[in-house]
Parts: C-alpha cells; sequence; structure tokens
C-alpha cells in the first residue's frame, strides 16, 4: 500500500537569536522564560486541518499549515506576527523568520511516535520536515546570518522573511478590514543576487523575499 503523500504547504520557521548568551548570564531566568515563548507559540496556533502542526523545539518553531484551508495565506501571516509578539513578550527581541511554501511530501509509515511508561514519556519521534520547503527555510536563516556579520542584511530589524511564491499578488497586512499583526517592510530583496556563506550562491529557484515585522 502507498502510503506516500503530497500536500501544498506553507512552512514558517521561527528562530530566537542570541538564547544561548542569555542562559549564560541567567541559566534559570532564561530557561523560564523561554518554556513561557514555546507556550505561548504553540498555543496560538491558528489553524487545525489536514496536515497541519506547530512545533517547538530549543529556540525554535515549526508549523506547517495546509494550503488548502480556508485563508491559509493570512493564518500563517497571522502566525508569525504571533511568533514575534510572544518573543518580545518574553524577552527576546532578536529573532529571525521565514515563510516558503511548496509541496511537502511524507510517508505516513514513517512517522514514529514511541512511548514509554505512559503517553507523555516519549522515547521515540520522527517528525518529517524534509521537503524542499523546509530546507530552504532554513538555508535561508543560513543567508540572512551571514549577511547580518557582513553587515549587509538586507532588512535592519528582526523580521520574517516571505518568500515569492507564498503569494500570488502582494502581501497584505489586512484582510476584509482585519488588520493583521504585522507590517509589510518596504525592502524586496534577491537573494541570488549576493553572496552566501562561504561564497556559494543560492541554490533554489525561488529566491525573492519581501519582509514583514511586528505591527
Amino acid at each position: 500500500m502507498d502510503m506516500i503523500e503530497t500536500i501544498d504547504a506553507y512552512i514558517l520557521y521561527f528562530d530566537l537569536i542570541g538564547v544561548t548568551k542569555q542562559f549564560l548570564s541567567n541559566q534559570t531566568d532564561t530557561l523560564g522564560r523561554l518554556r513561557a515563548f514555546q507556550s505561548k507559540a504553540r498555543a496560538e496556533f491558528p489553524v487545525g486541518g489536514p496536515h497541519s502542526t506547530i512545533k517547538t523545539l530549543a529556540d525554535n518553531v515549526w508549523a506547517r499549515v495546509n494550503a488548502n484551508e480556508n485563508i491559509a495565506d493570512m493564518r500563517t501571516l497571522e502566525l508569525a506576527g504571533r511568533c514575534m509578539a510572544a518573543a518580545r513578550e518574553f524577552g527576546f527581541d532578536e529573532f529571525f523568520g521565514v515563510i516558503t511554501r511548496g509541496d511537502h511530501v511524507f510517508d505516513l509509515a514513517d512517522r514514529t511516535l514511541v512511548s514509554g511508561g505512559d503517553a507523555t514519556d516519549i522515547l521515540v519521534q520522527h517528525i518529517d520536515m524534509t521537503s524542499e520547503p523546509h530546507m530552504r527555510a532554513a538555508m535561508a536563516e543560513k543567508w540572512s546570518a551571514h549577511l547580518a556579520k557582513a553587515k549587509k542584511s538586507p532588512v535592519p530589524v528582526s523580521s520574517f522573511w516571505v518568500s515569492e511564491e507564498v503569494f500570488d499578488g502582494p502581501i497584505e497586512d489586512n484582510i476584509f478590514g482585519l488588520e493583521l499583526p504585522i507590517v509589510v517592510r518596504p525592502e524586496a530583496f534577491d537573494l541570488k543576487a549576493v553572496d552566501g556563506p562561504g561564497g556559494r550562491r543560492w541554490p533554489f529557484d525561488a529566491s525573492h523575499f519581501r519582509a514583514v515585522v511586528l505591527r
């Protein structure tokens, strides 16, 4: 039986920057704020359709939103705003986020969750996060860090980079009169036009981004 499935999905990746430095300064306080951030980010997941999910791990948030969900694009932007708001609320002012879109291919038979003595004692877990849009999101952070270190960042503030294929038209910060918690930045940039880490070139066709920040 073929258990391979493919969905059109929005991929959201969010990373808090400087957590290690804060941890070395005050371990107990930093861990408490980090756990509070993780909880807030998960609790405000605004969707719930097939194969849509949110996960927090260390100082990261990964979310997948099925593109067939109602106003999935706006819901993903809403989640981006909430992640940024939660980061600021708990004292993490520096961060990077990216939203991509593409085919998420996964094997239902390969999804693994094994518990120990009770259902909350997880021994083994496999999370399918190896699709092209996932890889592109992870690569975007490497390019962002490289450009920031070289003082060539295309966006001068902590933000979400939104890839060109996420929207058919311009990014909007409201829909049907509903104001989203984000503002669209004026910068538009092409990662193929800059050198990446080690002089590498951006390896994906989708290379144009706009940025959104917290309102």
